[in-house]
């Protein structure tokens, strides 16, 4: 449900961790480089080679890899500087265009849109599923996924979420209840959005052709990565609001990416409202977000990679 627009997220997601990796590579003396090989069934083929490159200047972007984390509680209100903006606008090149939207009235409408994308989440089977596979409930470090307590809810909602996320019927019938999407709304969406420097948006200047559509995407990933480590090296937080853009563009499109024909009208009227903020056509736009300055160090619950030795059994298996 959550792979669109034939898995841009995904590819969006190789050039990061290709930007990871060419990163890297500059502080063990070599390049990385990259080549799309085309598909495989419903894999995407990239190899990846690391020429000796022992006079090539290391990365400092290295260091941030391993603590830049999604942060989904409330920011600071301070405004980025315009040093931030330029910096944050050199780390993603000059192919992308980079959108601010800064007034407590912009704060507030995409914290509306955020929560709309929200509702219609929670409505759905098709993401119930994903949602029960993801969310890891016993573990505050979780290499498998993302840890209940990182969601940006607090604990008496947690425990009717997890009551609810045993069952499908259950979910249905207490969001299907009036106000029934609010809390998670509220406490998701609404406060956190209100609370931040600004929201944003990366998207294309000039759509890429359509034979080099996919490696377009991929070296866009991997200036998104850039984008992102800059932030936290310049101890800025940064929390992804990807549902909206997904279900707006399912909207805008008239996908019919769940069987209730209710919310397929709920995800046109979110692409609507996109409309109006002068997004245009949505296929345009590749990543959304909040930015800001967090009110306390990153710490708790995160998301964490697997052992080296299990990816790279995994690997190996794989060959």
């Amino acid at each position: 449900i959550y792979e669109y627009n034939d898995a841009q997220p995904v590819l969006v997601s190789a050039g990061m961790l290709l930007e990871n990796i060419r990163i890297a590579a500059s502080h063990r003396g070599r390049t990385a480089e990259w080549q799309y090989r085309g598909t495989a069934g419903k894999d995407f083929l990239v190899d990846v080679t690391f020429p000796e490159a022992p006079a090539a200047e290391r990365d400092e972007l290295r260091d941030f890899i391993p603590v830049r984390s999604v942060d989904r509680r409330p920011y600071q209100c301070t405004p980025l500087s315009p040093r931030h903006k330029a910096m944050l606008a050199d780390a993603l090149g000059p192919d992308l265009d980079l959108r601010y939207y800064e007034t407590d009235a912009d704060r507030r409408m995409i914290s509306h849109l955020n929560g709309r994308a929200t509702d219609i989440r929670l409505r759905i089977r098709e993401a119930f599923e994903v949602h029960r596979r993801v969310i890891d409930w016993d573990r505050l470090r979780s290499p498998t996924g993302i840890p209940c307590r990182a969601l940006g809810l607090n604990g008496a909602t947690l425990k009717l979420m997890r009551w609810m996320m045993r069952d499908w019927k259950r979910a249905q019938m207490m969001n299907g209840l009036p106000g029934g999407t609010f809390l998670a709304r509220y406490q998701m969406d609404y406060r956190p959005g209100r609370a931040c420097s600004a929201h944003f948006m990366i998207g294309w200047k000039d759509a890429p052709d359509p034979e080099d559509r996919i490696p377009a995407i991929i070296r866009a990933g991997m200036a998104i990565q850039r984008f992102r480590l800059t932030a936290t090296k310049l101890g800025l937080a940064i929390q992804p609001s990807l549902a909206t853009l997904i279900f707006g563009h399912y909207g805008q499109h008239g996908q019919a990416f769940t069987e209730d024909q209710a919310i397929r009208a709920k995800a046109a009227e979110l692409a609507a409202a996109l409309g109006q903020l002068g997004l245009g056509d949505l296929d345009r736009w590749l990543f959304m977000g909040r930015i800001g300055f967090p009110s306390v160090a990153q710490t708790g619950p995160r998301s964490i990679r697997r052992p080296l030795s299990e990816l790279m059994a995994g690997a190996e298996g794989d060959a």
